[in-house]
């Protein structure tokens, strides 16, 4: 009886009980309350809209900002470019596909139905012409290598023998005799395991390589045992898988030999047999890169002393379109100044050079060296009726030459060049040479 009229009397009160059943009813969850589960669905459906808004707003403000930070990096490193000229970044995947499409035109090549990319238009430049002017200048007198054999020490004659012993003994040997020596060397397990893993690669086309394949970068005897695979009959893709792993994996040597003794070999017979090469060898040759130091000497060094003008068309693409550490370039600039000419060297030279890398001055007067070179040999190997035949190829080098690094050029160099262009003149390239060699100061002007 008391609750009861204590109750009454509570209510009867007013406006202080109200705002105490208020309170109570806010403080209760709504799993608590007598509620529907609609309208507990509604209160949860409304949180979670909040929620995502919320979400929404904070990573549009993250964008907003990181354009704004692209455009300030846009102004301060090409200022005169304008705004929404640069295109859109886009995934790896995308990327790649769209490198692949751009790779593929008119210019530089195109990728046919069949999966190989055709050589680009621009080894139809040399001419047959050419090709004999080339010969003429690979070709020694014997009065040259008569001198040549008398200043060799007894070191080099031995080594000379050597080779020529090496030579004669793999002449006799099979691929097959020499596997088989190879696996009387090693544990049958093993032999077993990997030529099991160079019958997959043989027939391999997409999917997962297998595990032991690998392995093989973490062992001693990584080559004996990738040659119980069988590289020579590896498909393309299993090329290419094989050159991502090793590029990653092996170590500066180790990735030389790799390049030198496994994918060169394997591009030069692609290009040799379909007069073009394979997409999955061109993307390999690009995944080679990775290694820059083993790249330039296992692959674009040997191949530049004797290739053939497709070879050196189809490589000097990948080259053009890949971005090169700039003292693997000039190095390897350097070092194809002091070859012998060939299509290789000049096309190789004539890409690096079009790159427009910052080279030292030591690269810029071995390449001055270079050009210099033929006047003086023009004058002694040949008559005056050859002196000024030269490769348009030739040509193109020194105009790209003097055009990127006119300005570091010594007053004695011009003048060397200058002799250079008397003797080897071509009707539409030789004076544009002159016109853009002689209008600006040198580097001693600009020094005073």
């Amino acid at each position: 009886k008391t609750r009861t009229r204590m109750v009454k009397g509570v209510i009867i009160d007013g406006k202080r009980i109200d705002k105490a059943i208020e309170k109570s009813k806010t403080s209760v969850p709504v799993s608590k309350r007598n509620i529907s589960k609609k309208q507990s669905d509604q209160i949860r459906a409304k949180k979670t809209s909040e929620k995502v808004k919320k979400n929404q707003k904070k990573l549009d403000m993250m964008k907003d900002q990181k354009k704004k930070q692209r455009e300030q990096r846009r102004q301060r490193f090409m200022p005169d470019s304008k705004e929404g000229s640069k295109p859109k970044r886009k995934n790896s995947d995308e990327e790649e596909d769209e490198h692949a499409v751009e790779v593929f035109d008119a210019s530089t090549g195109h990728l046919n139905r069949d999966g190989y990319y055709d050589a680009p238009e621009t080894h139809e430049e040399i001419t047959k012409e050419d090709e004999a002017i080339i010969e003429r200048l690979q070709q020694k007198k014997p009065e040259q290598e008569e001198n040549k054999s008398n200043e060799m020490t007894l070191y080099d004659l031995i080594m000379r023998k050597m080779n020529q012993n090496q030579e004669k003994v793999m002449e006799n040997y099979d691929i097959e005799e020499l596997e088989q020596g190879v696996a009387s060397t090693m544990n049958k397990k093993v032999v077993q395991v990997y030529r099991g893993v160079g019958t997959v690669l043989r027939h391999y086309r997409s999917g997962k390589v297998p595990k032991a394949f690998k392995v093989i970068p973490l062992l001693s005897n990584w080559e004996n045992v990738m040659f119980l695979t069988k590289p020579h009959m590896w498909s393309a893709q299993a090329m290419y898988e094989a050159t991502k792993i090793f590029a990653s994996n092996f170590n500066s040597q180790m990735a030389q030999r790799f390049y030198n003794l496994v994918l060169l070999p394997a591009v030069r017979a692609n290009i040799d047999e379909y007069k073009k090469l394979n997409y999955h060898l061109y993307m390999a040759v690009k995944k080679a890169i990775f290694k820059p130091n083993a790249f330039f000497k296992g692959f674009l060094l040997p191949l530049a002393q004797d290739c053939s003008s497709r070879e050196a068309a189809i490589i000097g693409s990948i080259l053009i379109k890949v971005s090169l550490p700039v003292l693997h370039a000039s190095a390897a600039l350097l070092k194809m100044s002091e070859y012998d000419y060939s299509i290789g060297t000049s096309y190789f030279i004539k890409v690096l050079l079009g790159k427009n890398y910052a080279i030292p001055t030591r690269v810029v007067d071995g390449l001055v060296e270079y050009f210099y070179s033929f006047s003086e040999e023009g004058l002694e190997e040949y008559g005056q009726e050859e002196l000024n035949q030269m490769p348009v190829l030739w040509h193109q080098s020194l105009l790209i030459f003097v055009q990127k690094y006119k300005r570091y050029l010594s007053e004695e160099q011009k003048k060397k060049l200058k002799v250079v262009m008397r003797v080897r003149f071509n009707k539409s390239i030789t004076p544009e040479i002159r016109r853009v060699l002689f209008n600006l100061k040198t580097a001693d002007d600009m020094q005073d």
